[in-house]
């Protein structure tokens, strides 16, 4: 559970903020499983808000000087909702 925020954050966030451009969590078999059983607990989906977590790191001036919020990524379903 501890290590939750990360996977759901690296789509949206470290991707493309942090370069981290080799996989998407999306591209692997298990991991969006795991998010989407997280997802599941009672609780949990509630404390997930995705345009807040995207508009926080893109706001971060020494990460995006420019200030430009991509699109993207598509997300899954399952955070569609989240």
């Amino acid at each position: 559970m501890r290590l939750f925020v990360t996977p759901v954050r690296f789509d949206v966030a470290y991707h493309s903020l942090f370069k981290c451009k080799l996989r998407r969590i999306a591209d692997y078999a298990s991991l969006p499983r795991y998010i989407e059983r997280v997802l599941a607990v009672p609780g949990i989906r509630e404390t997930v808000d995705i345009d807040h977590i995207k508009s926080g790191y893109y706001s971060v001036k020494a990460l995006n000087p420019a200030g430009i919020v991509p699109l993207g990524p598509e997300l899954p379903a399952t955070l569609k909702s989240a």
